[in-house]
């Protein structure tokens, strides 16, 4: 469940790692960017700009799509 607010804009990329270890929902609020890359798996990869905040929510898997 990956929850994107107003004008986010979400792209695909492959830096910073995050490890799920179960299911992870990322709430990325206001005119943030936030960039993520890799594989759908128990690896996910994220590049985080300045200013994101990132609410990790247990129990609630990450899906990720080819247009958001």
């Amino acid at each position: 469940c990956l929850h994107v607010y107003d004008h986010t804009c979400l792209h695909v990329y492959d830096h910073i790692f995050l490890h799920a270890y179960d299911h992870i929902c990322l709430h990325v609020y206001d005119h943030i960017c936030l960039h993520v890359y890799g594989h759908i798996g128990p690896h996910i990869y994220l590049y985080v700009h300045d200013h994101i905040y990132l609410h990790i929510c247990f129990h609630i898997y990450l899906h990720a799509y080819d247009h958001i």
